[in-house]
């Protein structure tokens, strides 16, 4: 009949504007998660090259924004100081939102909890279940442990240089996980650069310092040896 027909091309016309939307939705859904996503590699790139000269202010304006851009709480920033080779830990570099210091061990070695397993097995931890009295966060409002940890490795060229530890009362989600990984590498490098370029220009100043040490040992010396010469003239001068 065709009352069935009409019935029948109204449901297929419903289906396929449902179906639409969902595809409409999705598409939009997508659309906002590049924007984030593009939008966040735009300021931490900016970060990470306007702050070169200064490692403590670059830490901390990274765990600061990274901290802020996911709506999460608290947040720190490790990196592997190797300087000895026989002592080689993850050094604190910053911590944000942190009630006190002290909170945040400022040393962690391989072996040493979440942060150490890090550095052997070079993955991503992510916990919905935070380990009782791990981290607590302190608010107005009062104080409690977050629900969510992230702890994210900096790597470079699958070598662990670092990680970054994030805690929130709210869930992390899987794209705000793969856009921190995302940035880690450059994170990584440019931290590595800058304590490079740091040694470097220590290690000049040192041995700027050395040789205006040898140079000036070397004029006293050359006094001293003139005014022995002077002496000697002086006496044999004085024999006869």
């Amino acid at each position: 009949r065709d009352s069935d027909k009409i019935g029948e091309a109204l449901i297929q016309i419903n289906d396929k504007l449902n179906e639409a939307m969902y595809n409409e939705n999705i598409r939009k859904k997508e659309d906002r998660l590049r924007d984030w996503e593009s939008e966040g590699l735009s300021k931490f790139v900016n970060i990470l090259q306007r702050n070169r000269e200064n490692l403590e202010e670059l830490c901390y304006e990274l765990i600061s924004n990274l901290v802020e851009y996911l709506n999460a709480d608290l947040g720190a920033l490790f990196f592997i100081n190797s300087d000895n080779p026989n002592d080689v830990y993850f050094e604190q570099m910053a911590t944000y939102a942190f009630e006190q210091q002290k909170l945040v061990q400022k040393k962690i070695y391989p072996e040493q909890g979440l942060i150490g397993r890090i550095f052997s097995e070079k993955e991503t931890i992510y916990l919905s279940e935070v380990p009782k009295g791990y981290v607590t966060i302190k608010s107005g409002l009062g104080e409690g442990d977050p629900k969510n940890l992230l702890i994210v490795p900096l790597l470079i060229n699958k070598e662990v240089y670092g990680a970054i530890e994030i805690a929130s009362f709210n869930l992390i989600k899987g794209f705000q996980i793969e856009f921190i990984e995302k940035i880690g590498e450059n994170i990584a490098s440019t931290i590595n650069n800058v304590l490079v370029n740091s040694k470097t220009k220590e290690l000049l100043q040192q041995s700027r310092k050395q040789s205006e040490l040898l140079s000036s040992q070397e004029e006293e010396m050359r006094r001293n040896l003139l005014e022995l010469q002077h002496i000697q003239r002086e006496s044999d001068a004085s024999i006869y």
